[in-house]
């Protein structure tokens, strides 16, 4: 399993080689997800991206994540700047699932999406949240 340096890397050489960005996320997001009480260490099977802005050192993306276990699908965003070499990630946050709701038909899929797409930083009620900081990730209260 990539480590939480490693996925940052892959995630950065994606953003600067301009590839898609979703399976780097997955990574970046299973990898986080490991560390909670519940979720086992590959506990996604995919990201859609509906939305992703990178400029001036700041890459911003929201979309859904298929989680394995209870076949739902989970809102995600996340939030990356980069140091001033723009090889690193200097901060940054993602904010994974929604306490008010569970999409697993694929009406409430298309409803969750089609929220993402009218407001990409629309706001949840997270259920996780992750930040980056110089001393690495934090999980941060939902």
């Amino acid at each position: 399993m990539l480590t939480i340096e490693d996925c940052e890397r892959v995630l950065v050489e994606s953003i600067l080689a301009d590839k898609e960005l979703g399976p780097s996320i997955e990574d970046l997001l299973a990898r986080l997800l490991s560390g909670v009480s519940g979720y086992h260490s590959r506990s996604t099977d995919g990201v859609i991206l509906d939305y992703s802005r990178v400029a001036a050192g700041r890459m911003v993306a929201s979309g859904v994540v298929f989680m394995i276990d209870d076949q739902t699908v989970e809102p995600v965003r996340v939030e990356l700047t980069l140091d001033a070499s723009g090889a690193n990630v200097s901060a940054g946050s993602v904010f994974f699932g929604d306490k008010a709701r569970t999409a697993s038909g694929s009406r409430d899929v298309r409803r969750l999406r089609n929220a993402i797409v009218a407001n990409p930083l629309v706001e949840f009620s997270w259920k996780e949240g992750f930040h980056r900081a110089s001393d690495g990730w934090q999980r941060s209260a939902a």
